[in-house]
């Protein structure tokens, strides 16, 4: 049974390699196979200005959901 819908954030430059056919592929974090388990599936690129002040957000909120 496939899941509703998948979210991965990277930083910068990441869905330009995506949207090639040929992309090194260990570089996604498991994204191949997750993507065969979702019905859709969405990627998040933050730009390098804003990537300190935000992953530092999502890290924190990611701690403390997860213990």
């Amino acid at each position: 049974m496939k899941k509703n819908h998948l979210t991965y954030v990277y930083q910068n430059g990441r869905k330009n390699r995506l949207a090639k056919e040929n992309y090194p592929k260990e570089f996604f974090y498991g994204l191949d196979f997750l993507k065969s388990q979702f019905e859709t599936f969405d990627v998040v690129e933050f730009s390098k200005d804003n990537n300190n002040k935000i992953l530092k957000k999502i890290s924190k909120f990611m701690e403390k959901i997860t213990g």
